[in-house]
């Protein structure tokens, strides 16, 4: 079976497998000569779980697939994918771990739904601008029973976000709570849903179920709508701290959009044979 090269990287433990084609991958300056560039093949949904997959896998959270840009500002294009082989529209850490893997100090990125300006503070500090990142009420179009500190707020950064203020609470009932409003008829192409506390100013903590993964050490564009959700209902103003499980990221708002800053750091590179076997059945397992 033929292999193709590939790395793992990840953003406060939001952790990515990426792979490209050969001219996406020859741009990476910081793994010049460390890796091969030879024509790879995009992984189907199957092999996606397959890749992903902790036990069976590399495992990730997300597999990133690098190819030219459309567009001629942009360095680089990426392609986000779900665990669960479904195309997510943004990730926020996997954008700044790209950013870092240009090996320039400003640099764009296209995603399939905007270009994402980047810039690279130091050695592995990342900061990202994205957006432009919308709130807006839901207008009771989702009734919950929660103890809630404001009303929640639906947020787009390119993909969709729920965000929830509440008290604190167990993983696991955040993460049934999660499956089940990601999935909610509210939201017919899915969302991520947000937990958000707050612990003191403008310090916060944040658990993020994402669509198609499940919850993460840590989600860029989650702490994003988070932090967007924040300044729409109030509660705080000015640049942000949010705590993640992974780590903490530094949130500020440049009008619509949200500059987040945050360490990324490099796992691993090698060769890998695309698995060719079906997943279904099998539970993606943070």
């Amino acid at each position: 079976m033929a292999t193709q090269p590939f790395l793992k990287m990840h953003g406060l433990g939001n952790d990515f497998v990426m792979m490209g084609t050969r001219a996406a991958l020859s741009v990476l300056s910081r793994l010049k000569g460390k890796i091969p560039t030879e024509e790879g093949k995009k992984p189907t949904a199957n092999e996606i779980q397959a890749l992903s997959h902790r036990n069976f896998g590399l495992g990730c959270d997300q597999l990133i697939w690098l190819a030219e840009p459309k567009d001629s500002t942009a360095q680089i294009r990426m392609e986000i994918y779900n665990r669960d082989g479904s195309q997510a529209e943004a990730c926020g850490n996997a954008t700044r771990c790209v950013a870092w893997l240009l090996g320039q100090e400003k640099v764009v990125i296209e995603t399939p739904t905007s270009l994402l300006s980047c810039h690279v503070i130091s050695q592995d500090e990342v900061a990202v601008a994205m957006g432009p990142v919308l709130p807006q009420d839901l207008e009771g179009s989702l009734s919950l029973t929660l103890s809630m500190n404001a009303a929640p707020v639906f947020v787009t950064v390119g993909n969709p976000h729920l965000v929830l203020f509440v008290e604190e609470m167990s993983r696991d009932k955040k993460e049934v709570l999660g499956q089940e409003l990601s999935q909610h008829p509210a939201f017919p192409e899915g969302v991520n849903v947000g937990f958000v506390s707050q612990i003191q100013g403008n310090e916060f903590t944040l658990h993020v179920y994402e669509r198609g993964t499940g919850l993460t050490y840590a989600c860029g564009s989650g702490a994003c709508a988070a932090a967007r959700a924040v300044w729409f209902r109030g509660l705080a103003q000015g640049i942000l701290t949010v705590h993640l499980p992974g780590g903490d990221l530094q949130l500020e708002k440049l009008g619509e959009k949200v500059n987040m800053t945050g360490p990324v750091s490099l796992v691993a590179l090698g060769q890998v044979e695309i698995p060719e076997i079906s997943t279904s059945g099998l539970q993606l397992a943070v």
